[in-house]
Parts: structure tokens; sequence; C-alpha cells
């Protein structure tokens, strides 16, 4: 039996799903996927509807739970559970697993699993879902989320497989789910962390693929190119602004107002007076008078570079 690290972290169930530890409180994981991904999931389902399959849906984990303790099959859901079990060779390694990163979240996996053939350090994930449909893009978000915190806590194990089990009466499925690159999932769970906007990648066509990666790539060149130039540009500029400098105090000094090489005429110029607007200063001065001037210009859409 393969050996699962415990969480220190204290569950408390009710009145609300609560994490704690030592006396610092966790964030649960499973409203990431509907505040950051797609926040419209459950628009225009009222409260006592949401309520209603919330507590029907902990009464079919209770079931299951006990199918897998016992034996017992209570509800059809479970029933169902333990047939699916059998025909698809799963052992339950837990129930309710809690995970957690001990700083600012904490979640509970339904089942810890291994299907099929055992392989040493690796085992399976498995959700169990009693909605009217199989929300299979949110499942794969909260299990991959689920996945990360596991490992996290267990570095001796890996994730092999994820799992849905949709229970729905006499329905029922068993389905493998698609684990997200951890790497979007670390970037979603700062985002929430952090408080800041998650921004999905998006995802095109290989052929296309291909076509923008040549692009980037010119991009990429020109851009290193026009800055590897301008560095370049800086230093001789301020070489030239020695030089000249020194020409101007040679030029004054000797009371020279015009010399010439073969390429170049450097004249003296005589110190002057000149104008200048105070734009700040009329502002600040004439705040209504200056807004009668102000001019509104459309900005077109553009793209920002930075090489990596």
């Amino acid at each position: 039996m393969m050996q699962l690290n415990q969480s220190p972290v204290r569950y408390i169930p009710d009145p609300i799903h609560e994490y704690w530890h030592e006396e610092l409180q966790l964030h649960g994981t499973s409203h990431l996927y509907g505040k950051h991904i797609n926040p419209s999931k459950y628009e225009g389902i009222s409260e006592e509807v949401l309520r209603f399959a919330a507590e029907r849906g902990t009464l079919i984990h209770e079931q299951c739970e006990m199918a897998d303790r016992f034996g017992y099959a209570e509800g059809t859901e479970a029933q169902k559970w333990i047939g699916m079990k059998q025909k698809n060779n799963i052992v339950v390694l837990d129930n309710e697993y809690l995970v957690s990163d001990l700083v600012y979240y904490a979640t509970k996996i339904d089942k810890v699993i291994i299907v099929g053939e055992p392989q040493e350090g690796l085992i399976d994930l498995g959700d169990v879902k009693t909605t009217s449909e199989l929300d299979m893009e949110s499942l794969s978000w909260q299990l991959s989320v689920s996945a990360y915190l596991f490992e996290q806590q267990n570095p001796h194990l890996k994730v092999r497989k994820l799992y849905g089990i949709w229970l729905r009466g006499t329905k029922h499925k068993f389905v493998e789910v698609e684990r997200k690159p951890d790497e979007r999932v670390k970037s979603l769970m700062d985002a929430e962390q952090y408080g800041q906007p998650f921004v999905l990648p998006v995802e095109l066509p290989a052929i296309l693929t291909e076509e923008m990666n040549q692009q980037l790539q010119k991009v990429a060149d020109l851009e290193s190119f026009i800055q590897t130039t301008q560095k370049e540009l800086a230093i001789k500029q301020t070489n030239l602004e020695n030089l000249k400098a020194f020409l101007l105090q040679q030029m004054t000094e000797y009371g020279v107002k015009k010399m010439e090489g073969e390429q170049v005429i450097v004249t003296y110029v005589e110190p002057y007076t000149k104008e200048l607007f105070d734009t700040k200063r009329f502002k600040e001065n004439n705040p209504a008078e200056a807004e009668k001037y102000i001019k509104i210009s459309q900005v077109k859409e553009t793209i920002k570079i930075k090489l990596k």
C-alpha cells in the first residue's frame, strides 16, 4: 500500500467549509474555475436550487465513501459506483484526502485511487460529480489543481491520471480527464492569491502555430537587432556629445567662429534666449481655459514586444 502524507491542516465543515493551518485560515480551490475562467457557470440558477444540489451531492459522496469503507451501498448512485469499481479494476486508497500548500490553499480530493495495474510511485485521482451534465472543462481544472497540490504534499508520488466519476440516478460514467499543465495551474492560483487577472492562452491550429512561431522568431530577431543598434547608437551619441563639448571649449577659449575639416564644418553659435510655452503651469493656473484646447485623438491598437 502506498503511503500518503497527511496534511496538518484542520478542516471545519460546519457551518461553512473552513481550512486552518495553526492560526492561518486557508482558502479552498473549488471556486477558482467559476471566478477566473467561467464566471457565468451558475448564472440564472437560484440559490435554492444550488443549495438543494449541494446537499444531494454531499449525501451521494457520503454514500459512496461508505461503500468504499464497508462495501455497503445505500443509494442507487453508490450501487453504480461499486459496479464501476469492479468493471474498471479500481482500488480506493483514500476518501476525502486533504491536500494543502500550507500557505494559501487547501482542498479535499474525493478519491485517491489506482485504476488497473498498479505502478510504483504512481496514483490516480477521481472526483465524484452528481450534476445533470458532466462539465469536463471545469472538472479538468479542479482535478489539475488537486493534482498539483497532491504532488507538492507527496513529492515521492506522481499523479498518473485524472478521472471523473459521474453518478446521476441510474446514469453513470467513468471518464479520463485531461490534466492542465502545472504552469497554467500555478498561474490560476497566483491570480487568485495576488488579485490579478487570469488570461487563458489562445490555442491555435497546428499549421497556424508553426507559421506564428516563424513570424515570432523574425520579430525576436529584428527586435534584438534594434535593441543592440540602439545601445551602440547611445554609446556613439555620448562620445559625440563629449567631442562637441571639447570643441566648444576650444572655440570659446580661442575665439574661433568656424572650423572646417574634409568632411565636416563646425560653426560656433552665440548664446541666445527663446520663448517656450509652459503647458504644465498653464493647466495648473487655468484649468478651465486649458480644457477648451484639449484635443482627443484615437490611438490605434498595437502590441508590446518584450524579449525573453
